[in-house]
């Protein structure tokens, strides 16, 4: 099924971003991607920049108001909004609440289920299902959380913007990795390359959704990674392709989410299962940037 404005992708479980640093604590020297994908001996032929250049944005259309094709219940979103445990997606009852060291894996927040509708007030409370969640998925989540908190996220406004960013477009950004990976043709590839996608500020943005202007995006190698992340995020997909195929997925992938200007970086995780896959060579670059600059979201 193609992607458009009106319908929505196949359904690829995307949860919250787990792996994300602010590009700004790397020596300049380690921080070398641009000149690999955009300089003139660029090894990677499927990367292309709008030709924007230094010059001004163009303002979003929206301004504050919603687009008018998104969906006003951001449905698709929610569902793919997921506890890191159980799994079960954002709806009515269902809240989450963040880890509290690294402030980014998230962890439902809803009564114990009992026999009694009144039982759980009286036996335990307001007490809810997270920290038992928490707890049990600790063990795999704790080198992922030494590793979010390189750079404390409170500290950090421009990477919070990005991840906001990032959660609103989680729909179409898992959609576009899974075409552009072309996984029917090797689902191995989702452990040696990833989807990046190269983003400018727009200073101007009243939502969330618009935040930034998509100017360039491609599959590169995870070798293109600057210095010092690349093991690290090979490792991670490795772990995050084990656990979903433990769920009955077929594997993981990461989407990079790169601003140059404010040197920030969100990868955001998508587990993905057969049925998502698409015939090597369907479109999606697009569709991609029409959503992501136009601030539809599903």
């Amino acid at each position: 099924m193609f992607l458009t404005w009106e319908t929505q992708p196949p359904l690829a479980w995307s949860p919250p971003s787990f792996t994300s640093s602010s590009l700004k604590a790397m020596d300049a020297a380690d921080f070398d991607l641009n000149l690999l994908l955009f300089g003139p001996d660029c090894p990677s032929s499927c990367i292309e920049e709008i030709g924007l250049g230094k010059s001004p944005l163009p303002k979003p259309t929206i301004g504050k108001h919603r687009h008018p094709v998104s969906d006003p219940n951001e449905s698709l979103r929610n569902e793919l909004t997921q506890c890191q445990n159980c799994w079960v997606s954002k709806g009515p009852g269902v809240t989450f609440s963040r880890c509290g060291a690294c402030k980014i894996e998230i962890y439902c927040v809803r009564p114990f289920f009992c026999k009694h509708p009144l039982e759980w007030l009286v036996l335990t409370g307001f007490s809810s299902q997270s920290k038992a969640c928490q707890k049990k998925v600790w063990p795999s989540h704790k080198e992922k959380c030494e590793f979010n908190r390189i750079t404390p996220i409170s500290d950090n406004r421009s990477l919070r913007c990005l991840q906001k960013f990032t959660s609103k477009h989680r729909p179409v950004l898992a959609d576009a990795a899974i075409r552009a990976l072309e996984l029917s043709l090797d689902i191995e590839r989702s452990l040696h390359f990833v989807l990046a996608v190269f983003l400018r500020r727009r200073p101007d943005s009243q939502r969330p959704e618009t935040s930034y202007f998509a100017t360039g995006a491609g599959v590169i190698p995870f070798e293109l990674i600057p210095a010092g992340r690349c093991e690290e995020l090979k490792e991670q997909v490795r772990k995050l392709d084990e656990e979903h195929k433990k769920t009955g997925m077929d594997g993981g992938l990461f989407v990079v989410l790169m601003c140059w200007e404010e040197r920030t970086m969100n990868i955001a995780p998508v587990g993905f299962s057969r049925d998502c896959f698409h015939p090597p060579g369907t479109p999606w670059k697009e569709l991609l940037f029409a959503f992501l600059n136009e601030g539809v979201v599903k």
